[in-house]
């Protein structure tokens, strides 16, 4: 089954049988308490209590307090059907040691989408439309994601910062524009590195302020910023995992002049 997706292309669904989404809820009742108590505050995608509203009140709070000026939008393109099952299994593997718990996620990975009487079994993704598909989604990019940014980034940057994940999208907000450039040029990297399905990835979407407004900023006086604080590594280890999705857009912006 293929959903239209809003740019017109097509989205498999693994819509599981009955009995199916009582074993993969029954799982999802299990995990969930565990990795909620390792998930980052940052993260507010596909968790009990969290919504999307939350996620942009944070910013906007973060945003009002003038805590950062820079902005680096990361959106990660079909991610659910891109994640490397080799990867996601060594992410689990830090956690879910359980062999029945395992067999019951590897067969939802397995799933397939059934086309014209005949089923694929995918090498990647998690099949979406499963009550059990964002979970595994989510502790995969806990590791890839959110504990390499809080681990090896934040340390080594100059200024405040924030970021703020859902699902696949996540906004990182910067004092300073430097380390809203290293963060980019280093992310570029890191997603390259841990992109292995065969393919040529689609060329990196990066958008910065127009001339007009560097300009402004220019003529503007600011604080400077501190000196680096350490090099960042793009191949910083993440707890387990060395795979993660094929395509991703980085854009990066100015939402105001800076801090005088």
């Amino acid at each position: 089954m293929y959903l239209e997706k809003d740019k017109g292309t097509l989205r498999p669904s693994g819509i599981p049988t009955f009995e199916d989404k009582i074993a993969q809820r029954a799982v999802v009742m299990l995990l969930e308490p565990l990795y909620e108590q390792d998930f980052r505050d940052c993260a507010y995608g596909f968790r009990p209590g969290r919504s999307p509203h939350q996620a942009l009140e944070a910013l906007r709070q973060d945003l009002r307090g003038r805590n950062g000026q820079w902005i680096l939008d990361l959106d990660i393109s079909n991610y659910f059907g891109t994640i490397d099952h080799r990867s996601l299994r060594t992410a689990l593997d830090q956690r879910v040691k359980d062999g029945l718990v395992r067999k019951r996620i590897d067969k939802g990975l397995k799933a397939g989408v059934p086309e014209e009487g005949i089923r694929t079994v995918p090498a990647e993704g998690t099949p979406q439309g499963g009550v059990l598909s964002p979970l595994p989604a989510n502790v995969f990019l806990h590791y890839v994601l959110d504990t390499w940014f809080h681990r090896d980034v934040v340390p080594r940057l100059r200024g405040r910062r924030r970021m703020v994940r859902f699902a696949d999208e996540a906004v990182c907000v910067f004092e300073h524009r430097v380390d809203a450039e290293r963060v980019r040029e280093v992310l570029e990297k890191r997603l390259a590195k841990l992109w292995h399905s065969g393919q040529r990835p689609e060329p990196w979407e990066l958008r910065v302020p127009g001339a007009a407004h560097l300009a402004q900023v220019a003529q503007t006086p600011q604080r400077p910023a501190p000196p680096d604080r350490g090099e960042i590594h793009s191949d910083a280890p993440t707890a387990g995992p060395a795979g993660a999705p094929n395509r991703s857009h980085l854009r990066m912006e100015s939402l105001s002049e800076p801090t005088r």
